[in-house]
This record gives C-alpha cells, sequence and structure tokens, in this order.
C-alpha cells in the first residue's frame, strides 16, 4: 500500500503546488532539490535501517502517510516543504524493500515477490490514480491529500497489529 501511495504522489505536487500559490517558474527548482533530497536520503540508507530496526519499512510508509495528512491540514504556501518527506521515502523505499526482501526471502522466491509488488503497485496506481484525479477535480487536492493520509495511517496500523501478532505467536 504505501508503494502505491509513494508511486502516486508525483502527479499530486503541480495541483498542490498550484492551490498553494506557487508559480510555475519556480518548479524547476522545487524539483532539483527534490531530487536531492531523495539522494541524500538513499545515500543514507545504512543509518536509517540502523536506527529504525525492526520496522524500517513501517517508518517509510509513515513518512509517507505524515507527509500526506500535513500536505491535506495546512494548505498554506510552504506546505509544499511537507513534499520533502515523500522525497525521503523516494530515496530510502527501494532500498529498504530490497534489503528486507534479500535477507527474508529466499532466493528461489525473490523474483517472484518483486514482480508481484511491481504489479500490485501498478494495477493499484491504475484503479487508483483517476479515482483521486477525479475527487481532486471535484473537491480540492488538500481533502484528497488529508484522505490519503488516514487511510495510509489506518493500513499501517493494521499491518503492525499483524506483525506484533505474528511475532508473538513465534514466541
Amino acid at each position: 500500500m504505501t508503494f502505491i501511495f509513494m508511486r502516486m504522489a508525483y502527479p499530486f505536487y503541480q495541483p498542490h503546488m498550484q492551490a498553494t500559490g506557487i508559480d510555475v517558474k519556480y518548479f524547476g527548482v522545487i524539483f532539483f532539490a527534490f531530487n536531492l533530497v531523495a539522494g541524500f536520503s538513499a545515500k543514507r540508507i545504512d543509518f536509517f535501517i540502523e536506527k529504525t530496526k525492526p520496522y524500517s519499512m513501517l517508518c517509510v510508509g509513515g513518512l509517507v502517510a505524515i507527509s500526506y495528512l500535513l500536505l491535506g491540514l495546512f494548505p498554506v504556501l510552504i506546505s509544499f516543504t511537507f513534499i520533502f518527506l515523500q522525497q525521503i521515502t523516494r530515496g530510502l523505499g527501494n532500498p529498504v524493500f530490497s534489503k528486507y526482501i534479500n535477507k527474508n526471502i529466499p532466493s528461489d522466491y525473490r523474483a517472484t515477490i518483486i514482480s508481484f509488488n511491481s504489479l500490485i503497485g501498478n494495477v493499484g496506481v491504475i484503479i487508483l490514480q483517476p479515482v483521486f484525479g477525479y475527487l481532486i477535480d471535484k473537491y480540492s487536492v488538500f481533502p484528497v491529500e488529508l484522505g490519503i493520509g488516514v487511510l495510509m495511517m489506518m493500513c499501517l496500523g493494521m499491518i503492525e497489529i499483524f506483525v506484533k501478532r505474528n511475532q508473538m505467536k513465534d514466541l
């Protein structure tokens, strides 16, 4: 779910920045800064995993959820800075997922898991992006971002409960 919403974030940037009054002429500089942040966070992946073990994947999802919540709650000019949280997760997401897969999934199943994850991500984007686009057109980008943030927090909570229950059975 997190990876679907991470991939869907990009089309929200322009409507959000325009709705908060950012002139289009600054988009290039802002996107340049986004790429710098994503690159820097990817370089710090080992530090991130060390500090967030064993919840690294949940933390990545939490950053995305928090960014959506903040974007939806604060429709002001500087709110685009909350998108930097998504850029951090853009730099961290794939490396965290890859490290998790490489450590926990036998090599015979790795390609299948990675392909299935890609399939689910693509299908999720194909289904949800038109729905969210319609909602943005009908209401505004802010309530849609807020709704995505709430939905993500609920999903992360259910994942956390599932993880805790499975860990308890192993003890």
